[in-house]
């Protein structure tokens, strides 16, 4: 009977300390524009980019040469490529043994098969290089050539991911501009060939 009373003073005592511990420590709030204040800050900005490209060798935790079909190293009919002679192509998207072109993930999730993840991990990407390119006035203590180099980056990148999408996918919008997060984007699908033009 005595611990009831016992156990219900000390979970008061724990919630009732909780509040502080929730609190935001002012080091934790970034301000959004201190991303693009200086040379070194911008580049570490952009240094992202380079990691949404995806381990093109990889699937998964192990490296798996069969895409090409060059040899078979598991006989397994869950593998992508034996899904792809059976004309099964949407499996890109849950085979076992997935592509490094797959959905799901983000860029860098501390996950093994963050870097396989074109598809959303180019999108992402995309979004970040316009960002970078609408901010870029903001970088003012750099000299030319570090603002050129940045410029260079984003501009690289933003064709680049595109390029990788249209590639395996076909024809898609090309995103130039930095879209609302709050709306969906309406904007028509290209074909490959206007898609390759704007790049």
């Amino acid at each position: 009977m005595i611990l009831l009373p016992l156990a219900v003073a000390v979970m008061g005592i724990g919630l009732s300390s909780c509040k502080k511990y929730l609190d935001a420590s002012p080091n934790a709030t970034v301000d959004p524009e201190e991303a693009f204040q200086n040379f070194r800050n911008f580049q570490g900005f952009t240094e992202e980019l380079y990691n949404g490209v995806p381990t093109f060798t990889g699937s998964t935790f192990h490296n798996a040469w069969n895409y090409g079909e060059d040899e078979l190293w598991q006989p397994d009919n869950r593998l992508f490529a034996n899904l792809l002679d059976a004309g099964d192509y949407w499996q890109w998207q849950n085979a076992q043994y997935h592509s490094w072109f797959r959905t799901g993930g983000s860029v860098d999730n501390g996950n093994r098969d963050a870097k396989g993840n074109l598809y959303g991990a180019a999108w992402y990407c995309i979004r970040k290089a316009n960002i970078g390119l609408a901010n870029l006035n903001k970088l003012v203590d750099a000299t030319p050539e570090e603002k050129r180099l940045i410029e260079g980056q984003l501009y690289f990148f933003r064709a680049w991911y595109h390029f990788m999408i249209a590639q395996y996918w076909g024809g898609i919008p090309y995103i130039d501009m930095v879209l609302p997060p709050d709306q969906a984007p309406r904007l028509p699908r290209l074909t490959y060939q206007q898609t390759a033009v704007n790049l």
